[in-house]
């Protein structure tokens, strides 16, 4: 596995951030992703001891507490049901942005700022 052979803060920086924020918040879903309805028999509760906690520490709350308690949602499909083709296309996304991140890290792409890596660069 990837995580075990990069320090904290390298995987931090390649996965929870690179990834995560320049590659798989930019797609856009082709469904709606929700908490499967059996994990709320244990964030329930854990939400409204949240909820109790932060309402009685006496803090100064912006907004509306009762904004946190989870929302129970039909789910359009479950997460896990994707297709091979769906993946291949992931891949093919993520292989692409790490190759650029590469060249851009390198010096070989100029940095446009956050959220500049995408695949429409390569010409560039």
């Amino acid at each position: 596995r990837v995580a075990d052979r990069l320090s904290v803060p390298v995987y931090t920086d390649l996965v929870k951030i690179f990834v995560a924020r320049e590659v798989l918040e930019r797609r856009e879903q082709s469904f709606r992703l929700v908490l499967p309805e059996a994990e709320h028999a244990w964030l329930d509760p854990r939400a409204e001891q949240a909820i109790a906690y932060l309402r009685n520490a006496g803090f100064a709350v912006e907004g509306d507490l009762a904004e946190l308690t989870p929302l129970h949602r039909a789910a359009e499909r479950a997460p896990d049901d994707v297709d091979e083709a769906e993946v291949a296309s992931l891949l093919d996304e993520l292989l692409a942005a790490a190759v650029l991140e590469m060249a851009r890290r390198q010096g070989d792409i100029r940095w446009k700022g956050p959220r500049s890596v995408d695949v429409s660069d390569a010409g560039d």
